[in-house]
């Protein structure tokens, strides 16, 4: 057999191989379809065009071809990966409309009901139990690539309101030794906050573990300031600082998570929406509820039932008012709303009549927070609140909640079965 032609064989061979797995996989790991195709494009051109052995074949190597064997080697490769742009493209296609079972379980977008759940296999050679391994992957994939733009500086901007900006936030005793990520961020902004309140409980209730502050915090920066008070919750990132602020003081409380990075103009992004109009609260992420209680999400600027705090919301001190202590109080003997204080948090809004806004801005907003890969990994840990907390929450329906608030006469969403808004 001509060394030239087998090893021609033997290339195309591979590199129709290589197309179909890396278009198929990639199609999936990446957001962008076309992903896929690159990838498998340069392993293939790097396995086909720069001197891979080939012995079993010729007992030589691609280099010693000549160069026009080597050329059209090249010009097939292209011809070849066209089939990896397209298995790349349909995978995703089929990903996003969930006829695979890859379905997207991300932390926002699990499924309410178990009619969603898809009932098929796949014929594309990823079944559902290797989604675990490529969503890790994928992650810890797009944590490295960004590392270098969490470590940029932002660049400044003046401020469109003279308002104290305070940003509040609690953790949990496993995350907090692991918080400088998140509170780097919200100090590297285009807009600096004046204060940052860490709220932190001397027991967490979920499980009664006591809380031990390390070195770290105590000299990190002026303006991380730590609470220490009792535990009541999810909440507990917000309410104590509302309630510790006055009513008429000329502030704007931004609600952050432990677990995510902040993209550097997300606190531009909040001051700039309420110095425009102050009577509203607005978030990066919030849904409404569809008629079978799932989650509905718009990817632009609307306004929803729930704003959602891993992403971030603000409102103006004066908006929030008084008795949301006293609120809280009042309804977190219920389990759910102990649980889930984005859905109880919004009512008392809706109780006030304030509008929640969905915000979606090109310089920040929750797709670039994806693509940056702002969530850490330890909102993907089993102890996390969505995940069940290690087994210790059995459910975070929001219907349960509604219902313990309707009980008590002091549910004001828009929901499928009550509508009092």
């Amino acid at each position: 057999m001509d060394a030239d032609f087998a090893a021609t064989v033997f290339v195309e061979i591979a590199a129709f191989c290589l197309a179909r797995i890396f278009g198929v996989v990639f199609g999936v790991v990446f957001t962008v379809p076309v992903a896929g195709f690159v990838v498998g494009f340069w392993v293939g051109f790097g396995a086909g065009f720069l001197a891979v052995p080939v012995p079993l074949v010729t007992g030589e190597v691609l280099a010693d071809l000549t160069l026009f064997t080597r050329f059209t080697c090249f010009v097939r490769l292209v011809v070849v990966f066209g089939m990896a742009r397209r298995s790349s493209t349909f995978c995703h296609e089929m990903r996003r409309s969930a006829k695979l079972p890859i379905v997207r379980r991300g932390r926002r977008f699990q499924s309410m009901t178990a009619a969603h759940e898809p009932t098929h296999e796949s014929s594309l050679w990823i079944q559902p139990w290797h989604w675990g391994p490529i969503k890790r992957f994928r992650r810890q994939f797009r944590t490295w690539r960004n590392e270098r733009f969490w470590q940029t500086p932002a660049a400044p901007v003046a401020r469109s309101t003279n308002a104290r900006i305070i940003v509040t936030l609690t953790t949990s005793p496993k995350r907090l030794p692991h918080l400088q990520p998140t509170l780097a961020s919200l100090l590297n902004q285009s807009i600096v906050p004046d204060e940052i309140h860490l709220n932190v409980p001397l027991i967490f209730q979920r499980t009664g573990e006591p809380y031990v502050l390390p070195a770290w915090l105590t000299d990190f920066d002026s303006r991380v300031m730590v609470y220490r008070l009792n535990d009541i919750g999810p909440a507990t990132k917000s309410v104590p600082t509302v309630a510790r602020i006055a009513a008429e003081s000329n502030a704007i409380i931004i609600v952050a998570d432990d677990d995510v990075r902040y993209l550097h103009r997300t606190i531009e992004v909040l001051v700039s929406a309420i110095a425009r109009d102050p009577s509203n609260a607005y978030g990066l992420s919030g849904y409404s509820f569809a008629s079978d209680w799932s989650n509905q999400y718009e990817r632009r600027e609307t306004l929803v039932e729930v704003l959602e705090g891993w992403a971030s919301w603000a409102a103006h001190r004066s908006t929030l008012g008084d008795g949301i202590s006293a609120y809280f109080e009042s309804v977190r003997s219920e389990r759910p709303c102990f649980l889930h204080d984005d859905v109880v948090m919004s009512n008392w809004l809706a109780m006030r009549n304030i509008p929640r806004i969905r915000l979606f801005d090109p310089r920040a907003n929750t797709k670039l927070m994806k693509r940056r890969g702002a969530q850490l990994a330890s909102g993907y840990e089993h102890d996390a609140l969505h995940k069940g907390a290690g087994g210790l929450v059995q459910s975070l329906d929001p219907r349960a909640v509604a219902a313990a608030l309707a009980r008590r006469g002091a549910l004001a969403l828009r929901t499928p079965d009550w509508n009092h808004a």
